[in-house]
């Protein structure tokens, strides 16, 4: 994936098998999914879905916050408005 330097968000997303399944979990569950949760759901590895949502933070797609889970804090990832549209764009124009 890379930024046109300038631009807001990703002008291009190389969409590998793990990353439409993180992405169709994005959409069908509800917001507020920490990676581990992320990472069981659509099977992809933390190596690989870590760096995916980083981009996608940075991207604006997603936006995350941390929440405190017993004595652990997780950091929880949603679709924004922007993302969600994205997304479902992008998984479209795969199919």
């Amino acid at each position: 994936m890379y930024r046109r330097p300038g631009a807001v968000g990703m002008t291009r997303v190389r969409l590998t098998r793990g990353r439409r399944r993180m992405l169709l979990t994005l959409l069908a569950d509800p917001p507020g999914l920490h990676a581990r949760q992320l990472c069981v759901t659509s099977h992809v590895g933390p190596g690989r879905a870590y760096p995916f949502l980083e981009h996608l933070e940075n991207a604006r797609w997603v936006t995350s916050d941390y929440q405190v889970v017993g004595a652990r804090d997780f950091r929880c990832y949603q679709l924004t408005e922007t993302g969600r549209a994205e997304a479902t764009r992008l998984l479209r124009l795969r199919d």
